[in-house]
């Protein structure tokens, strides 16, 4: 099972990847910088950022389809084996933290292994398509794009592994995505605020600042290196690379915590939430 998942997990990730770069890394001519290429997974369009309107955030939404559809498999990994093995696990194996970690061990490695491929994979095709000009700037926003979808997508990975733990697996599953998409709707709400930023401009920033998905958006945030700032062009200063990634890594803290919580005090062995009910 473990080497079939691992199989089905490089191929998504190749196919996933190859259709991100194909669609949505379109230079206006046959040179991209390697600034430009990672801004534009992140919803920029050129040299213009993210905007508000409707369809652009709905480009935006199908630009994380590839990590809905980990999400969608491996968000019940540590599930699956909890369903076979559990007698086992829960009633003769009483370190349930250490087998949580190591689940949570397990999840990480695979969502790590596929944001690996899946940027490898943008790149590669990228590559082959234009003359990709690599820049400084645009090696550090690769890093940052990295670190904030890989955190974001264990997060959520493992968010959906508890509360299948809870109600069921499909349930948790579009739980978690009806979160993610109301987050992206959300954005055109900062947009109105944006629009009225003499009397609004107070709450677009806190608007932008605590909907969790705008940390996704890279052509929005300012960081403290001025060749990094050069390139992203922001039009607003509410949100900040470093902030981002401490910000996505405390939500995985939170919740992997309150996992710890789940695991240690609930009845597993004569709880079923496939079914509903016991």
């Amino acid at each position: 099972m473990r080497k079939y998942g691992i199989r089905l997990l490089c191929f998504c990730a190749i196919v996933w990847g190859s259709l991100l770069a194909l669609i949505y890394v379109n230079p206006y001519s046959g040179v991209i910088c390697f600034s430009e290429f990672v801004l534009q997974l992140s919803g920029s369009r050129g040299e213009f950022a993210l905007g508000f309107s409707l369809p652009e955030l709905v480009s935006f939404a199908m630009r994380m389809v590839p990590y809905f559809v980990f999400e969608a498999y491996f968000g019940i990994a540590f599930y699956r084996h909890f369903c076979t093995a559990s007698v086992y696990v829960f009633s003769r194996y009483p370190h349930r933290i250490k087998w949580y970690l190591g689940e949570l061990v397990s999840v990480g490695a695979y969502a790590c292994l596929y944001q690996i491929i899946l940027l490898g994979t943008v790149i590669l095709v990228t590559s082959l398509r234009y003359q990709l000009q690599v820049d400084g700037a645009g090696i550090v926003l690769l890093l940052y794009h990295f670190l904030i979808y890989f955190v974001w997508l264990y997060t959520m990975t493992v968010l959906i592994n508890l509360l299948a733990i809870r109600f069921g697996s499909n349930m948790s599953f579009f739980l978690v995505l009806g979160v993610q998409i109301s987050c992206i709707a959300l954005l055109g709400c900062a947009g109105i605020a944006e629009q009225k930023a003499e009397i609004m401009g107070e709450a677009f920033d806190i608007w932008l600042k605590w909907n969790p998905v705008s940390r996704l958006v890279l052509g929005w945030q300012e960081s403290s290196t001025d060749a990094v700032n050069s390139v992203l062009n922001q039009s607003f200063s509410a949100l900040d690379l470093n902030c981002s990634v401490l910000f996505c890594m405390l939500l995985f803290i939170v919740i992997a915590f309150l996992g710890a919580l789940m695991v240690s005090r609930h009845d597993f062995l004569i709880s079923d939430a496939e079914e509903g009910g016991r």
